[in-house]
């Protein structure tokens, strides 16, 4: 590339747009991203059903994907605890009442804490 040649850097800056399309990939999602759509879920009051649902993790899952494929982040995430809180409180009452009764929920100290396969979580009365 001429720019390369001359060390002429707006030179070859303008080579490798030609040659390869932009400089570098515009970033669609950075690592606060998952932190935004939970708090941005929580502000509207949390999901109610299950349309809301769906859309919430389409959107969960398109973030993690990509942070995955450029390597942003890697290995297993666990967001359970964060996905529990983004529901509606009576969406998450129903779902401890339901954890209780099939005994995949233990009840602990004073019935405030709970340990479940997906974490601890405090109930807010």
């Amino acid at each position: 590339m001429p720019g390369y040649e001359t060390a002429d850097w707006d030179k070859l800056k303008v080579d490798m747009k030609r040659r390869w399309g932009k400089v570098s990939p515009e970033r669609r999602y950075r690592l606060s991203s998952i932190t935004e759509l939970f708090t941005k879920t929580q502000k509207e009051g949390g999901i109610r059903n299950m349309t809301q649902y769906r859309k919430f993790i389409g959107e969960y899952e398109a973030i993690i994907t990509y942070l995955k494929r450029y390597q942003y982040i890697q290995g297993d995430i666990n967001h359970n605890q964060e996905i529990l809180a983004s529901l509606s409180t009576s969406v998450q009452e129903s779902i401890y009442k339901e954890l209780i009764k099939e005994r995949a929920m233990l009840q602990a100290l004073g019935w405030r804490l709970h340990h479940t396969k997906i974490g601890y979580f405090e109930i807010i009365h």
